[in-house]
């Protein structure tokens, strides 16, 4: 019973914080979408940071999970790289959040991190897909660009693998068309 309280206030405030972001995070909120006394809450959290603290970290492990599943099903990078990403919108709503909200360290931090987590997987698919000749560093920079890019555009009620391919796609030919100016050569040599 104490697990599966704690397990709900967690998941129904992750799923505030991916709707609204930290702000939206409100104990009485949860509370009542819960069906639990607002009590219960510090029961489990010593206060509205600790809560936090712990979505980051649920946040955290779940991306490794979906890792897992991108090493075993991963083939070609696009469409893919989406299809498997359709049924995690709950954590890339939270990862958008991340990103929107990443003056507050923490959120950097863990946004940051779990990027960087699936680059060994993804960016090989990547180089592949886009017959790609580059420094493997510069790969990554582009991917970084492509991906914050992705983050801030990305519409959460158009969550298919159809539409997160097209965004895709148009971010990546934007940047890569940038990869052949002199400016961007110049730059990495």
């Amino acid at each position: 019973m104490k697990t599966d309280s704690k397990q709900k206030w967690l998941e129904i405030g992750y799923d505030l914080f991916g709707d609204y972001g930290p702000d939206g995070l409100n104990i009485k909120l949860i509370s009542e979408k819960a069906g639990l006394p607002r009590t219960n809450f510090y029961y489990h959290f010593a206060d509205k940071d600790d809560l936090i603290e712990q979505l980051l970290y649920m946040h955290s492990r779940m991306s490794e999970d979906f890792n897992t599943v991108l090493k075993k099903q991963l083939q070609v990078f696009i469409p893919d790289m989406y299809k498997l990403s359709e049924p995690y919108v709950k954590g890339f709503k939270f990862h958008r959040q991340l990103f929107l909200n990443r003056s507050d360290p923490r959120f950097n931090l863990v946004y940051v991190s779990v990027n960087i987590s699936s680059n060994p997987i993804v960016l090989p698919k990547i180089i592949e897909y886009y017959k790609l000749n580059v420094p493997y560093s510069v790969i990554e920079s582009l991917w970084t660009t492509v991906t914050d890019t992705w983050y801030s555009r990305f519409d959460v009620n158009k969550f298919e693998a159809a539409y997160l391919c097209g965004l895709t796609e148009e971010i990546m030919k934007t940047v890569l068309d940038f990869a052949k100016t002199k400016l961007f050569v110049n730059s990495i040599e």
